[in-house]
């Protein structure tokens, strides 16, 4: 799945061909933010090399590069930080993707969608894609966008990485995990129908922050294109 032509997917159709476009501007850092074409994007590391963003004004796509930048995250997508609410609140929330990776990412790597929930504090991850196979954690499944995601949720301290916790929140906070049964490097990702399942399984879930279609890695070398890299809601 997600390799040629046009993919049907999530009620959704993405291009599956697609070029990443030119133009762009590129930003290089260990903590970078901002916005390109109505989306938020950024950059993390906890390494002093940190990495590159290329954003576009006028086509939501990204590409992003690192070396030796140890816990590097990149991504383009949609905040919410000054005006969170339950996910409901927005309707039907769906990332579209498609990317063209090359190189090493050190020690681990995560291609998908990424968020942070306040209220409680909730990191969470969709893994649809990494530089290597995959196994899928915790024994729970949900069938989403057509497509078994096995389900985990553990507390973390997060560790030598980023904490997008609410102001005031001290401790440790809720990881919550998606990972795909199969790969794929392109399709569309019906993002609040991964919120629903979580939920049917008891899971609170706080006030939604952040929707990104991400990568992160854990050092080595290397590049990842999105020539389509986009986030929608159908209510906000």
């Amino acid at each position: 799945t997600g390799t040629g032509g046009s993919l049907v997917d999530g009620g959704a159709t993405v291009d599956c061909t697609a070029t990443l476009p030119s133009g762009g501007t590129t930003y290089m850092g260990n903590n970078v933010n901002g916005m390109a074409d109505g989306l938020s994007y950024g950059i993390w590391s906890n390494s002093t090399n940190g990495g590159s963003i290329t954003v576009f004004p006028n086509a939501h796509a990204f590409s992003a590069s690192w070396n030796n930048s140890m816990d590097f995250l990149a991504h383009v997508g949609l905040d919410f930080f000054n005006a969170a609410k339950a996910y409901t609140a927005y309707g039907t929330i769906q990332a579209e993707f498609s990317e063209v990776k090359s190189g090493n990412p050190g020690s681990f790597s995560s291609i998908g969608i990424y968020g942070w929930m306040h209220s409680p504090c909730i990191e969470w991850y969709i893994n649809e894609d990494s530089y290597s196979s995959f196994v899928p954690k915790g024994s729970t499944t949900a069938m989403v966008d057509g497509e078994m995601y096995y389900l985990s949720t553990s507390q973390t301290n997060g560790t030598g990485g980023a904490n997008d916790c609410e102001s005031g929140h001290t401790g440790a906070w809720t990881n919550i995990t998606a990972t795909r049964a199969t790969h794929r490097t392109c399709g569309t990702v019906t993002v609040s129908d991964h919120f629903a399942s979580w939920a049917a399984q008891g899971w609170t879930l706080g006030s939604l922050v952040s929707v990104h279609i991400n990568v992160e890695v854990g050092g080595g070398m290397g590049t990842i294109d999105f020539p389509v890299a986009n986030v929608t809601t159908t209510s906000q």
